[in-house]
């Protein structure tokens, strides 16, 4: 296959590969079950929801992400299913990667406070290029820097398309003080290429943790009755890429409000993004938004602003009865 160059020179893509495939979030600590699948399981609840990502460039280039997610519990079989849907497009590249993936998640318990939720899923996956929207080799005289209309390659005639099943695995363990998460994605490593070449997706390793802690503990006026801080951490290695995310969350009563930075650094590029978290409940109803900024970025690489916003539904029956308990690590529906 000729190489096909993009007008950013490959600047642009390597931000794509650094960000996005369905695996960045603004808010992790509010949808963990993205990053790791054993979240599902989590609390023995049954949820669905759905997640938009847009990633902003200073170049008006715009990534949206979409993904729809649920779970069901089954309580007395000690386990619960999940599902998630995801979407990713560049509308002027033409480039689209859809995947469907279901999970399977075992509930184990350590003891009467501490359990287990280790986890297996299968992905069905699907990406496509519009040729037509691509620049070719043969378009390009690096004489003049003149960009020809059309190419002669055979590929700018058709669509490239790609299919590929993926498997992973993860497990949680967690009481209602800590979350620790370990995450292994793409363990097949799937072949992703266009054509007859070998391109594999790297297998991708994530850790997670959490800790919660009541701030109000002496249930002092100024603040409401519940009030918690949460501290989220989590690393993720694919191949050369690398990413740090970090998140401050308040929950106070149905409103919360925090801040997330993330450290995402591939080959020689790397680029510092921060942000802020906003959440409100109303019954069974959850709405969160993110945005975030770049901090520091690379001479050579463009940084994206991102905005993602989350609604998530509850469908435990008895949450109307939390009295305003909205704490994020609770062990009660066990």
């Amino acid at each position: 296959m000729r190489k096909i160059i993009s007008l950013y020179i490959g600047a642009l893509f390597l931000t794509i590969q650094a960000l996005s495939a369905q695996e960045y979030l603004l808010n992790q600590s509010q949808n963990l079950q993205m990053i790791n699948p054993s979240y599902y399981g989590f609390n023995s609840l049954t949820k669905a929801g759905v997640i938009y990502n847009n990633l902003s460039y200073d170049t008006q280039e715009n990534i949206d992400t979409k993904i729809a997610f649920g779970n069901i519990n089954f309580e007395n079989l000690n386990f619960s299913l999940g599902v998630d849907v995801n979407s990713f497009k560049i509308n002027s590249y033409g480039l689209e990667i859809n995947q469907i993936n279901l999970s399977y998640i075992y509930k184990i318990n350590l003891n009467y406070e501490t359990y287990i939720l280790p986890a297996i899923y299968l992905g069905i996956g699907s990406q496509s290029i519009e040729s037509s929207k691509l620049i070719f080799e043969d378009q390009i005289n690096l004489i003049s820097g003149f960009i020809a209309s059309q190419s002669d390659d055979p590929l700018a005639q058709i669509d490239l398309n790609s299919n590929y099943f993926d498997l992973g695995a993860s497990v949680i363990v967690y009481n209602e003080k800590f979350l620790a998460g370990l995450s292994l994605k793409h363990l097949n490593q799937p072949d992703i290429s266009y054509n007859n070449e070998s391109v594999k997706k790297s297998l991708m390793i994530s850790v997670q943790g959490a800790y919660e802690f009541n701030i109000n503990y002496y249930e002092r006026s100024f603040l409401p009755r519940y009030s918690y801080l949460m501290l989220y951490l989590s690393a993720t290695s694919a191949g050369s890429l690398l990413k740090a995310y970090a998140s401050q969350e308040l929950q106070l009563s149905n409103f919360s409000i925090g801040f997330h930075q993330q450290l995402s650094s591939l080959e020689e590029f790397s680029f510092l993004n921060a942000g802020v978290n906003a959440g409100v409940s109303a019954g069974n109803i959850n709405f969160n938004v993110s945005y975030s900024f770049p901090m520091k970025q690379d001479q050579t690489i463009l940084p994206p602003s991102m905005l993602e916003l989350s609604l998530t539904f509850d469908f435990n029956p008895f949450i109307r009865n939390n009295r305003g308990d909205f704490k994020r690590l609770k062990t009660d529906n066990f």
